[in-house]
Order: structure tokens, then sequence, then C-alpha cells
């Protein structure tokens, strides 16, 4: 995996008691520490948002402590990006990490087994 990801504090989110973000790529991750309130308890929970802007959810889960909160996000996107890695090969006819693609100037179209997916 590639070095660990800077984590920032993050002013952005008002109700929680500490918060901080990472950008990996074009992807934000978030751990979130939200104090207890009479109606709920504490919660410890990460979210990770990608394109455009950062600002697409694309997973959330909760943790048993900040620290925790941050190594769920990063393991979170590690899956994403390998599953991510494995839907595009598959796509194009490769294997992750093969190097050879399609060239999408010559075609209009790729195919997914029996289905056709338009460029």
């Amino acid at each position: 995996m590639d070095p660990q990801p800077l984590w920032q504090a993050d002013v952005e989110w008002p109700m929680a008691r500490r918060a901080e973000r990472a950008t990996v790529g074009d992807y934000e991750l978030i751990a979130l520490q939200i104090a207890a309130d009479g109606a709920w308890p504490e919660e410890i929970r990460w979210e990770i948002f990608g394109p455009p802007d950062h600002k697409q959810q694309i997973a959330t889960g909760r943790s048993e402590d900040f620290r925790r909160a941050k190594v769920d996000a990063i393991k979170a996107w590690t899956r994403l990006i390998a599953q991510l890695a494995r839907d595009v090969a598959r796509l194009l006819g490769t294997q992750p990490g093969q190097g050879r693609l399609h060239d999408p100037m010559r075609e209009s179209h790729l195919t997914d087994g029996d289905r056709r997916i338009e460029l």
C-alpha cells in the first residue's frame, strides 16, 4: 500500500467532538467522534467521499475508537480501490496490473459478458 495518508483536523463537522480528514487521490477519508447527547450515545465513525469534489458519500462505518476509525477508513478505501481495479479490468478484458487495454478511440463500446456497454 502507498504511504499512510496525512490526517488533518477537519472543522467542517461542528457537531463532532473530534474530526480529521485525509485526502487520497480523488477520495476524502473522514474520521469522526460525535459527542453523546440526550437522544443518542457517543458515536465514532468513518466516512469516504469521492469524486466529483468529494461530495459523493461512498462508504461509512462505525469503529470502537478514534484511532481505529482512521484505520478502518483506510482499509475500506483500499478494498474499494482494489474492487474498482478488478471491475475496470474485467470490463476492459484484462487482469488487474496486466497492462493491456482496449483503445477506446477505435471502439464505440465495451462488452461485459453478454452485455454491450456504450462508450
